[in-house]
């Protein structure tokens, strides 16, 4: 029986009567590559390896005249993984924002599924475990090939392609490698490979050894669909200082958007603080325009009690020109008593003693005398008598 997924390499140790048995020296990827495997084969019928594989299926052939080898043509994944102690720089912040680190250990060990252990590549002076991934498959066409070189899909593993992936990641990673030029990124440049391009470059470095292993997967009859990297073990201290400026980087946006977070607060805090005094700062502010119509309308009261003032004056000038000094003194004199007995109605009592005894004549200047005459018999509290009124001259005809 061969089950599907697979293929029968028939080693025949009879030959059917009649066949016409010519040996043929056949070489994998039809010997287009220099240095691939090469088996003779025989056709179907014939004592040796047969050209053309059993498809899947159901054959009745005798065990000991025909020998059966199967071959898986299934796509295989073949890991090369673990077998190192990784080192690891772990950071922490405090509540001071002081950047901390700690350093720890993981040992990764071999998987018992895995194919190999790590390759170790020496990049820029650190050997570096870099783990990867390989997909290969069997073209039917070739398990004879296979079957005739080596034996099998395992011997073509741990004999030809192993030790040839091990060499081809090591030679690439520790050589050159094709990266966009920096100054024009239209243009490829090639440079020393680095440490960060495990990381940074790894499209580049995949291609390189993908078309590498290819090439060693067809000289032994096995087609490699694809190679991936897996995580490089680079030491820590090629990244501590990396992520120590991320972490400082993401620190700052984060105190930034704190202050920036707090002073949002702060303008929340007075206009609703600012939203509480309303009144009173409503109060302040109609206080304040209160006072300042205040001081306006005191300026101009003084203003104009000035002018009232420097007219009296110029007025009182006058008078004493024309009545003289004494007798404006008299006057002002006398409107200060009145005033006094305006608002203090209790001294018309003693005006009203002194005014029977006061005679006040008429004549010119009557008026004034009269008042001058009233005016001292109130100061002195003596009995004063004016002069007679002249008589008026006769009218003329």
């Amino acid at each position: 029986m061969i089950p599907a997924g697979h293929v029968g390499v028939v080693k025949s140790n009879v030959s059917k009567p009649g066949t016409q048995c010519v040996e043929q020296e056949v070489k994998a990827a039809d010997g287009a590559i220099e240095g691939a495997l090469s088996v003779p084969l025989v056709p179907p019928g014939c004592v040796g390896i047969w050209r053309e594989p059993l498809l899947p299926g159901a054959y009745y052939l005798n065990r000991k005249a025909y020998e059966i080898s199967l071959i898986d043509t299934r796509v295989k994944t073949w890991e090369y993984k673990g077998g190192y102690t990784k080192r690891i720089i772990d950071l922490s912040v405090d509540q001071q924002g002081n950047i901390r680190q700690v350093e720890r250990t993981e040992v990764q060990p071999i998987l018992k599924e895995a194919a190999d252990r790590a390759v170790f590549v020496k990049v820029e002076g650190w050997d570096i475990p870099q783990e990867l991934r390989v997909l290969v498959q069997v073209n039917p066409k070739n398990a004879p090939i296979v079957v005739g070189a080596v034996g099998g899909l395992e011997e073509i593993e741990d004999r030809i392609l192993t030790p040839a992936i091990r060499s081809i990641v090591r030679n690439v990673t520790g050589s050159e490698i094709e990266v966009p030029d920096p100054n024009d990124p239209t243009k490829r440049i090639k440079r020393q490979t680095r440490v960060l391009d495990l990381i940074e470059n790894r499209d580049a470095l995949e291609q390189a050894i993908e078309t590498a292993v290819k090439r060693e997967g067809r000289k032994a009859g096995v087609e490699i669909q694809e190679i991936r990297l897996g995580e490089p073990a680079i030491p820590p201290e090629l990244l501590v200082s990396r992520l120590r400026e991320q972490l400082a980087d993401q620190l700052t946006k984060a105190y930034e958007r704190e202050s920036t977070a707090q002073s949002k607060r702060i303008e929340t805090e007075q206009a609703r603080a600012t939203a509480n005094e309303q009144p009173r700062l409503v109060e302040s502010q109609i206080a304040v325009q209160v006072a300042g119509q205040r001081e306006k309308e005191r300026a101009t009261l003084g203003r104009a009690e000035r002018s009232y003032l420097e007219e009296l004056a110029r007025g009182q000038q006058a008078q004493a020109q024309v009545l003289g000094q004494d007798r404006v003194a008299m006057l002002q004199a006398l409107e200060k008593v009145l005033s006094s007995l305006e608002k203090k109605p209790e001294l018309a009592t003693l005006v009203g003693r002194l005014v029977p005894q006061i005679v006040v004549g008429g004549g010119d200047g009557g008026g004034l005398a009269g008042a001058a005459a009233l005016l001292s018999g109130v100061l002195s509290q003596q009995p004063v008598a004016a002069a007679a009124p002249q008589q008026p001259a006769p009218a003329r005809r």
